[in-house]
């Protein structure tokens, strides 16, 4: 349902991006999102959907990872009560955020 919501928000952000409602209904989208994918990931790994090639630790390493748009989000929630126009840019959080997950570092 959130992801159907992307191609508005974004367009909704080209137009209006100095708007801090603007801004906060984009980055609530991106939490939700975030949000719901965990759910999905928790749900499965719940009802072992997993193959028997993915091992716990590859399982455990996807959790982490999933953490990482919704903490964006919430960064950028924040960001936008100081700046919207710069609230955006706490998305490149994703790309260090998963080098670090991925060698172990958090």
């Amino acid at each position: 349902m959130f992801i159907a919501l992307v191609p508005f928000s974004t367009n909704f952000v080209s137009t209006y991006g100095s708007h801090q409602p603007v801004m906060l209904f984009f980055n609530f989208n991106m939490l939700f999102i975030g949000f719901f994918y965990i759910l999905n990931w928790s749900y499965a790994k719940r009802k072992n959907y997993f193959i028997d090639e993915i091992s716990e630790e590859q399982i455990d390493l996807m959790r982490k990872m999933d953490l990482v748009l919704p903490i964006a989000a919430i960064v950028a929630i924040g960001i936008t009560f100081v700046s919207p126009t710069l609230s955006p840019f706490s998305y490149f959080l994703i790309y260090f955020l998963k080098r670090f997950f991925r060698k172990g570092l958090i």
